[in-house]
């Protein structure tokens, strides 16, 4: 077997990855519960929004973090490639609403994949591993960037 002809991964500043430099056309335009589509969603938790029945958990440890109808779009997009100022790509996906949950160190504004947005590293409250970022506006709206490769999606009420 050949290897692929691309690299799963581009290099940072490769064409085609998700770092151009945003202007105020493409700020962020967070609209929580939408579906990646962009269509209206609805809160987890609330009437509507457990009707799939399904969580998304730590990958680890099979802590709940948050459900499939918490997805969002951000900048048009529900999941964005980003590279970090040390070179390390992430694939990141947004979601509205986020519990089991701990933050990590500082809040920071410098090199914010979301212009407007402050952000801070968020760990899983059950066995400390590192599942994305919270993503906080000035006006104190936010969202959760989350790596999908740390997540799995499973039934509410495990057998």
């Amino acid at each position: 077997m050949q290897p692929p002809s691309t690299p799963l991964w581009p290099p940072c500043g490769s064409p085609g990855l998700d770092l151009k430099p945003r202007t105020d056309k493409t700020r962020s335009q967070v609209r929580p519960g939408s579906a990646p589509d962009g269509r209206p969603g609805s809160r987890p938790g609330s009437e509507t929004g457990d009707r799939s029945g399904r969580v998304l958990v730590c990958r680890d440890c099979a802590r709940p973090i948050t459900r499939p109808e918490a997805r969002t779009v951000v900048e048009g997009k529900h999941v964005h490639v980003f590279c970090n100022p040390t070179g390390v790509v992430y694939e990141v996906a947004c979601f509205a609403f986020a519990s089991g949950l701990t933050p990590e160190g500082g809040i920071y504004a410098e090199f914010s994949w979301f212009p407007g947005h402050s952000w801070q590293i968020v760990n899983c409250s059950g066995c400390g591993a590192h599942l994305g970022w919270r993503f906080t506006s000035r006006s104190g709206s936010g969202f959760h960037g989350l790596l999908p490769a740390m997540l799995r999606e499973q039934s509410a009420d495990p057998q």
